[in-house]
């Protein structure tokens, strides 16, 4: 026994200094601690996903408890958590939004058929242009959606920005020829200043019952409106626009390019409105727990 501890205590002493064995040693000691840090972090990518859920899962138990507690809770807040489903469950979304698109394909197909006697071949590359069209209006949406810092605005504006007509121009004006062409043109570019014309015409209206323009202050508001549509083409006449080539600069805002039209009295008057009108919608949504995010835009909205 005592000749087996005097070779353990042998054993545990260092190896004498610049030998083979103490370079033995000191390799084996590096690959011990290299083998370490590999298991911890193998150990740390394999809970990532595990720790991630659990943030989400806290986030919500946070969300919930708010409201059990009846403090309102920011649309922010309830998107970021919503996120990861909407994410998770994006494929089914993506068939429940397919088939409202298709129905409204369908629709526009018929239309396009009956107007230009479109054949065979042209209705299935109008079709198809059309499902290209609402393809990449879901990828907007699944990139809103994928991005951490997006908001809950953002994605009520790409909720609200799919439009299938412009997946129908670019294909019709290649397509028909002669007085067909001419025809179409002229419809669409119809329909265009229609909805310009009365969407500019409805936030005059509305400004005007708050601020009380004056009619210049009306006709630049109108330009502006009118010009900041996305709907607006250069080509278009339309009663009131005029000669006035009123529109937004680039980087500023449409909110913006109002305020420069008012009198500074007006100005007061137009932000004491938007702050009432911005409480009354948090009192509204209050009531059922919720809370407008601080970029929410009242007027633009």
């Amino acid at each position: 026994m005592g000749g087996a501890g005097v070779t353990l205590f042998t054993r545990s002493l260092p190896p004498p200094p610049g030998t083979e064995t103490e370079k033995i040693a000191e390799l084996e000691r590096m690959l011990a601690r290299t083998q370490s840090r590999v298991a911890v972090l193998e150990s740390t990518e394999a809970n990532a996903a595990a720790r991630l859920q659990k943030l989400a899962a806290a986030g919500q138990r946070s969300i919930v408890q708010d409201l059990k507690d009846g403090r309102p809770v920011d649309l922010n807040d309830l998107f970021n958590t919503a996120k990861p489903f909407l994410h998770d469950f994006s494929p089914l979304m993506d068939r429940m939004r397919r088939r409202e698109q298709g129905r409204m394909i369908e629709h526009l197909l018929a239309d396009m058929t009956q107007k230009y006697g479109l054949d065979p071949s042209q209705q299935a590359g109008l079709k198809a242009s059309l499902e290209a069209a609402a393809e990449a209006e879901a990828g907007r949406l699944r990139e809103v959606t994928g991005r951490s810092d997006s908001t809950f605005a953002e994605y009520a504006k790409a909720m609200q920005g799919y439009r299938p007509l412009e997946g129908v121009d670019g294909f019709m004006e290649n397509t028909l020829r002669g007085e067909e062409l001419t025809q179409y043109k002229a419809e669409r570019m119809a329909e265009r200043v229609n909805r310009v014309q009365y969407e500019a015409d409805r936030r005059v209206e509305q400004l005007h019952a708050v601020v009380s323009l004056d009619e210049t202050q009306q006709d630049k508001v109108f330009a502006l409106m009118a010009r900041s549509s996305p709907d607006f083409d250069p080509g278009m006449q339309m009663e009131g626009l005029g000669d006035d080539r009123a529109t937004l600069a680039q980087g500023q805002s449409r909110d913006e390019a109002i305020l420069a039209v008012l009198r500074p009295e007006q100005r007061t008057i137009y932000e004491d409105h938007r702050t009432s009108q911005r409480q009354q919608a948090n009192e509204e949504m209050a009531e059922v727990g919720l809370k407008l995010p601080d970029d929410w835009d009242m007027f633009s909205q």
